[in-house]
């Protein structure tokens, strides 16, 4: 599991302006709530790739990150629990869309 703290620090170095600027999640895709999720994990984990330090922009950076992307997270987390039977995939992919998530924000 990542170190909480050293995840964070890595939200303002050399890619500083990538994270902090946070536009890109207006260029999500609308109404496909498992692509645009990808799009936001792949972000952040590119982004926790790289070692940089932690500072209040990068803390606002996470935070709106979250906020704007918690209604895609919700509706993930409804489609997995009210679905009654889901094909195999579909399931390991819903699952793993929040669960990567999550994983990468702590």
């Amino acid at each position: 599991m990542v170190d909480y703290f050293r995840a964070l620090r890595t939200i303002v170095q050399t890619s500083k302006a990538k994270m902090i600027d946070t536009r890109w999640l207006e260029t999500l895709p609308q109404g496909d709530y498992l692509a645009a999720q990808n799009i936001v994990v792949t972000h952040l984990e590119e982004f926790l790739a790289e070692d940089h330090p932690l500072d209040q922009a990068a803390l606002d950076a996470l935070m709106d990150i979250d906020e704007r992307c918690r209604s895609n997270v919700v509706a993930l987390t409804e489609q997995y629990v009210q679905a009654i039977s889901l094909a195999t995939e579909i399931d390991d992919r819903l699952w793993n869309s929040v669960h990567r998530y999550y994983t990468v924000l702590t």
